[in-house]
């Protein structure tokens, strides 16, 4: 659209130059070879100038196809990325899971103190790992749009205790 109204405004302006160039010459002798030099000329500018926005209209159009181009890499790059995240979360939670339930067994068993200890270690670092998965699922599952967000009210101070 902006190409259209530089075309206007050079046309325009070529216009003027060429009609206030014959009423200033009209005193002194205006003739048909000046007024076919004029009308020349005119067609030039406007020809010249209508190739410089020519030249420039596509110019644009290849950098708009070229941001277009890496606007879709980049929505496909994303969803790859999401993708990833999602089935590798998958993956490892499985396992995560396997070995909570294997250390809470282990500590139902008599053990020492020192290998009770090492148990809750276990655990305590097992569900922080859990919980880092599971919220890159939940982040993977918003991105791809599956999640849907619920406003409801909430105590901020048990959210602050908790």
């Amino acid at each position: 659209m902006t190409i259209y109204a530089l075309f206007v405004l050079l046309f325009y302006s070529a216009l003027v130059w060429f009609l206030k160039s014959l009423v200033g010459r009209a005193g002194a002798g205006l003739t048909a070879p000046v007024i076919v030099r004029y009308s020349v000329v005119f067609g030039v500018l406007v020809l010249l100038g209508l190739l410089v926005m020519v030249l420039i209209a596509s110019q644009l159009k290849k950098h708009q196809d070229l941001l277009e181009g890496e606007r879709i890499r980049a929505i496909e790059s994303s969803k790859a990325k999401s993708q990833f995240l999602f089935n590798m979360s998958h993956d490892i939670r499985t396992p995560m899971n396997a070995i909570i339930g294997y250390t809470n067994l282990a500590k139902k068993e008599d053990v020492s103190a020192t290998t009770y200890d090492y148990l809750e270690k276990i655990e305590s670092s097992s569900q922080h790992l859990l919980g880092l998965i599971n919220d890159i699922l939940e982040m993977s599952r918003i991105e791809s749009g599956r999640t849907e967000l619920e406003l409801e009210p909430a105590d901020l101070c048990r959210l602050i205790a908790e």
